[in-house]
């Protein structure tokens, strides 16, 4: 299971040679430390001139089942962090066996 994120700056693909990105998944919204987070990813380079990531989810991320917050950080080669997005996922368990 993938997540692909691509990122536009006026509607046109940044380029983010040189930067990472990184996933954070917690129980809550707006958690006082880390103790409530239940995973991050590291983001996957897919294409650095279009802006184009990737992050990977495998049994032991998608195992929690219910919803569960996120917030994508992005950290720029001089040092400077931003979160570019926020939200909010619903793992479900799977019928088919």
């Amino acid at each position: 299971k993938e997540v692909h994120v691509n990122l536009k700056t006026d509607k046109k693909p940044t380029d983010i040679t040189g930067w990472s990105f990184t996933l954070t998944v917690s129980k809550e919204q707006t958690p006082r430390n880390n103790s409530s987070q239940l995973f991050q990813l590291q983001a996957t380079i897919v294409d650095a001139n279009k802006g184009t990531i990737m992050f990977e989810f495998d049994k032991t991320n998608t195992n929690y089942i219910g919803q569960y917050f996120f917030d994508i950080e992005m950290k720029k080669p001089n040092g400077k962090t931003r979160t570019i997005s926020e939200g909010y996922f619903i793992f479900t368990q799977d019928i088919t066996k």
